[in-house]
């Protein structure tokens, strides 16, 4: 873990904890070792640092590519473990790169629904998270957040703001698919359904 990661990994837990009280659940379904897909809805800016900070394993995640602009953001973010995406478009470079750092070992956050959805109600998921799956054979690990988009709202205490990690969806399931866009979809669908578990399992009663 570098200085810029680590510092920043230290701010964003302070303050997600002793400021929005952040609760973080089944953190043992994360794998301890072996590269991973972590697939999560989207619904806010904060996502992919406050996920990776309080994920038990050191992770890189996608940002788009107007943030690595100048060459300090691109040392910053570079440092951050963020990965450059072109957005509205199949990023070809981008997926190689994630289905590279999940085969060298190491997990990658993806968010199935490619943008953010602004609400609690799920966007179809697309079919590259299930491209990557293939080719990097790995597991996937769904999760779903809650409250990063209310943060007013968590703060005064009229919301929570929680992380709740799944039982993973192992690489023999996602090999057993199909290699084309029809299989790529199956697997999409499949995690967003798992995360919708997630999200009716905390609200349940």
């Amino acid at each position: 873990m570098n200085f810029v990661y680590a510092f920043g990994w230290l701010i964003v837990r302070i303050v997600t904890k002793i400021f929005f009280r952040i609760k973080v659940y089944n953190k043992e379904f994360v794998p301890k070792e072996g590269g991973f897909l972590l697939a999560s809805n989207h619904i806010s800016y904060y996502d992919p640092p406050v996920l990776g900070t309080w994920t038990p394993r050191i992770v890189y995640f996608l940002g788009k590519e107007e943030l690595l602009n100048s060459p300090i953001k691109k040392w910053f973010f570079g440092k951050m473990h963020t990965m450059p995406v072109k957005r509205g478009a199949m990023d070809r470079r981008a997926i190689q790169s994630c289905i590279d750092r999940v085969k060298e070992g190491h997990g990658m956050i993806i968010f199935p629904e490619g943008t953010r959805s602004k609400t609690d109600d799920f966007l179809p998921g697309k079919a590259g998270i299930g491209l990557i799956a293939k080719k990097a054979n790995c597991d996937i690990v769904p999760v779903y957040i809650h409250g990063f988009n209310k943060l007013k709202d968590v703060f005064f205490g009229k919301d929570k703001l929680t992380i709740t990690f799944g039982e993973k969806i192992p690489a023999s399931w996602v090999e057993a698919q199909t290699s084309d866009k029809n299989g790529y979809v199956v697997i999409s669908q499949h995690v967003m359904g798992e995360i919708a578990k997630l999200k009716e399992n905390q609200f349940a009663g």
